[in-house]
């Protein structure tokens, strides 16, 4: 059964640059012609690029990652994939230290009412799931979606309905970029970013499921992370994870096993800036490498890491987001890392 029957509705229809149910239904209608996909937060959704990727590993994958989805709204995500993913497929599920802080449940994707109780069983309280529930119930969906649509309609309100003289030029830039982007086979919708009406990026959505940011303006991007460089620093770690993550991450990691998955947990980490301390970046591979890693070969799938330490802050448009520069930087780390851990078998 397809994942937007098995919840009923949809908010795009299957669409791979859409969000996580329409992607999901997206890639149930193409799984057979797929044998790699990509599970993760939005770190996963702006490193993993498949229209870069596939060349080095000789793969056809899609990335099934988006904004803020985190470890209580992955575990339903994977719950639905898992039982349909072909054989012979390969998962590469990417996590970092920060995925085992507590944190909202945003509504990226339906933790469904019959997680309720295992959640409550792991500590995660009904306001912390008041959100998702709501977001994902039809009488409740547009109340809780309230505050997104007035932002969508006070942008509407600010946009310019007549732009003249340098106001016109500047539209009409926006515009040639925009459609420069189009132009390209793996670019399903783009949207330049213009802070004043200076471009300073292309966001493009891609048909891989990835989304990938090209800076236009390098030392603006800098800038802001100078800027942002003391509230970003990562949090201290070596220390315990929240306890219902932690058990949501073994959930996951069970859930996969049971279903004969081929997976592959990658790790990724902020950029460099967010680390100022040398020791606070031991501590927190420590963790990766000591429990999280056990758990994961435990079970018997691979751990890998790349090799992080040739990423710059140049290579990020924030404090951990990859821009399309870093993109292809990392695809290559991550292929050399990745590709002797490919499900053998299943050759498209």
């Amino acid at each position: 059964m397809a994942l937007h029957f098995v919840h009923g509705h949809i908010r795009d229809a299957p669409n791979p640059a859409g969000e996580l149910l329409s992607k999901g239904a997206w890639y149930q209608r193409h799984s057979a012609s797929l044998n790699l996909i990509f599970l993760g937060d939005s770190r996963t959704y702006c490193a993993m690029q498949p229209e870069v990727l596939d060349p080095l590993l000789g793969t056809r994958s899609f990335n099934l990652s988006h904004w803020a989805h985190w470890l209580p709204t992955q575990y339903p995500q994977a719950v639905d994939l898992a039982p349909v993913i072909p054989p012979g497929t390969t998962v590469v599920w990417t996590i970092g230290e920060q995925n085992f802080g507590a944190g909202e449940i945003l509504d990226k994707y339906p933790i469904g009412l019959t997680n309720i109780l295992a959640y409550r069983g792991v500590g995660i309280s009904l306001a912390q799931m008041a959100e998702n529930l709501a977001a994902f119930n039809p009488l409740l969906s547009l109340y809780s979606r309230r505050g997104a649509l007035l932002g969508r309609v006070r942008g509407l309100a600010d946009w310019p309905l007549v732009a003249g003289g340098q106001e016109a030029g500047a539209m009409e830039e926006l515009r040639r970029l925009e459609q420069e982007a189009l132009a390209r086979p793996s670019v399903v919708r783009a949207e330049v970013q213009s802070p004043q009406g200076r471009p300073v990026a292309v966001a493009q959505f891609m048909r891989g499921g990835g989304y990938l940011l090209e800076e236009l303006d390098p030392a603006h991007f800098r800038a802001r992370q100078q800027l942002n460089a003391t509230t970003d620093m990562a949090q201290p770690t070596g220390l315990a994870p929240d306890p219902s993550r932690w058990a949501l991450y073994l959930a996951m990691l069970d859930l996969f096993r049971v279903n004969n998955v081929h997976l592959v947990v990658n790790v990724l980490e902020e950029a460099p800036y967010c680390y100022p301390d040398p020791t606070q970046k031991l501590r927190m591979r420590a963790f990766m490498d000591g429990p999280v890693r056990h758990e994961v070969e435990a079970r018997g799938f691979a751990f890998v890491r790349a090799d992080l330490d040739q990423l710059t802050d140049a290579d990020y448009f924030d404090f951990n987001h990859l821009n399309s520069r870093g993109a292809e930087k990392f695809s290559r780390l991550l292929a050399a890392v990745l590709r002797p851990h490919l499900h053998p078998v299943r050759k498209l």
